[in-house]
């Protein structure tokens, strides 16, 4: 392995840092199931082929997994509400974001329909959530 894939497997691994997977009512961070975090990386890497930022991909890769759980019918409106105050600058990035979302939640539904339901979430936000729900 050269040191050019092994700094690269190194920010991989301190951007997965940043998520948790929810399962079965628990939360639980990436670190603790390499399946999960393989998984993730495996459904994300057309957007790692695309998108510069590995954060941003990979963001963007937790965001296409967790709309692609919602009923078809509510998905473009959530799909609105994410690209619309992140992408606000520019209409064209816009419907490029749009595009690679549908690709991902095609890719999710064609390659990981049958994984286990849970969705993959910022550690952050789910603490979040979790002390509002307390």
């Amino acid at each position: 392995m050269g040191a050019t894939e092994k700094k690269r497997r190194r920010e991989i691994s301190r951007v997965l840092q940043d998520y948790s997977f929810v399962y079965q009512g628990g939360t639980f961070p990436l670190k603790v199931s390499r399946s999960a975090a393989d998984m993730l990386l495996e459904y994300s890497r057309p957007l790692l082929d695309v998108v510069k930022e590995l954060r941003t991909a990979i963001a963007l890769g937790v965001f296409s997994w967790n709309v692609s759980l919602a009923p078809a019918d509510e998905r473009p409106k959530l799909v609105e509400e994410y690209i619309v105050p992140t992408f606000a600058e520019n209409a064209e990035i816009q419907e490029t974001v749009r595009k690679l979302i549908e690709v991902m939640i095609e890719r999710r539904e064609r390659y990981y329909r049958d994984e286990p339901v849970y969705y993959v979430a910022n550690r952050r936000e789910t603490a979040r959530a979790d002390e509002r729900n307390a």
